[in-house]
């Protein structure tokens, strides 16, 4: 039989409930810096009649708005390059990327030194192991 590996095993291993508590603590601290930080998010999630306070439980997620596409171009239409969407300063940006357009005008993401040296890789190394 092959040993099982994983990236984070004690995060990859914990029991269902306990997984659904981690999940809902991060979404309530994610949502609240959005909510915080990002004029385009923060006028959406008010006209849905939503603040941070309002996602008690996972299944309160249901109650936010999704996000197209063709939004995140008008917010960049409106005010470029990057639109109402950043949460830190355009200053802290250490990287671009840029959709394909194949849909239409391409979108500009900037990538800020924790997302990109942080985040992407313990996303990239989970994948890996996965």
């Amino acid at each position: 039989m092959r040993e099982v590996r994983f990236f984070n095993q004690e995060m990859e291993t914990l029991p269902r409930e306990a997984l659904r508590q981690i999940q809902l603590l991060r979404f309530q601290k994610q949502f609240g810096y959005v909510y915080e930080n990002s004029p385009f998010y923060r006028r959406k999630y008010q006209e849905a009649g939503l603040e941070p306070g309002d996602i008690r439980t996972l299944d309160d997620i249901a109650r936010i708005p999704f996000t197209v596409k063709e939004e995140l171009r008008e917010t960049q239409e409106e005010t470029p390059p990057w639109g109402g969407m950043l949460c830190v300063p355009p200053e802290q940006g250490v990287r671009v990327f840029q959709t394909t357009g194949t849909t239409g005008v391409p979108l500009k993401i900037l990538i800020s030194r924790k997302d990109w040296f942080e985040i992407f890789y313990q996303q990239f190394m989970h994948f890996m192991y996965g």
